[in-house]
């Protein structure tokens, strides 16, 4: 896809497909040696359940989130074998990936909107350092915006409207790079500039022109 970025200002990025490599079969592999419940057969469970919507704006802790969804699903483990089984979904942040990230803070403002949550964001924290010495993925752009630390969530418009003015400048002026439809959608509602990431890696050449 052809994207003239000449206009850009900022860039956000989304987490997810976009900076780290996802696995969800990995996560649901793991449910399912724990739990026969019919739950895990909905495709929503680990993105649009109504139970991780409620963590990921930060309306629920830690301890509520993993005792409601075993209770969901019907196990019981300890919270160090919940959150392994939760982090399984979460694969490599390449240095490719990380190295044009920190290039592209010379050239725009730069941003993460994630939906995400603190489970999530201690894993790919200690992956960063360990990795890439690197303490949190805040040192990979100018300013992180995850939906547990801010409220808000995608594709809802509240959370665009809290980009624009964080990244002060106009809507198109500020490109916006997710791997998710519907997301991608909901930022060009908002005005924004967009970059539907089908593949992991796409978004690294949109830079290179």
């Amino acid at each position: 896809m052809a994207l003239n970025i000449a206009h850009i200002k900022a860039v956000a990025f989304d987490l997810g497909g976009v900076v780290i490599e996802l696995h969800y079969d990995r996560t649901k592999a793991i449910l399912k040696q724990l739990s026969d419940s019919p739950l895990l057969e909905d495709s929503r469970l680990l993105v649009n359940a109504e139970l991780l919507k409620g963590y990921e704006v930060g309306a629920i802790s830690d301890g509520e989130f993993r005792s409601s969804m075993a209770k969901q699903l019907g196990f019981s483990v300890s919270d160090e074998q919940f959150d392994l089984l939760w982090n399984a979904l979460l694969g490599d942040i390449s240095a490719q990936r990380v190295a044009k990230m920190l290039s592209l803070k010379d050239r725009f403002k730069t941003f993460i909107l994630s939906n995400t949550n603190a489970i999530h964001e201690r894993c790919f924290n200690q992956q960063l350092a360990k990795v890439h010495g690197i303490s949190a993925v805040d040192g990979l752009v100018h300013k992180a915006l995850l939906s547990h630390r801010i409220g808000r969530r995608k594709p809802n418009r509240d959370i665009y409207d809290f980009l624009i003015r964080t990244a002060r400048c106009e809507p198109h002026e500020l490109l916006f790079i997710d791997d998710r439809e519907d997301n991608i959608m909901g930022a060009r509602e908002a005005g924004l500039s967009v970059y539907h990431n089908e593949h992991l890696d796409d978004w690294i050449t949109l830079f290179d022109a």
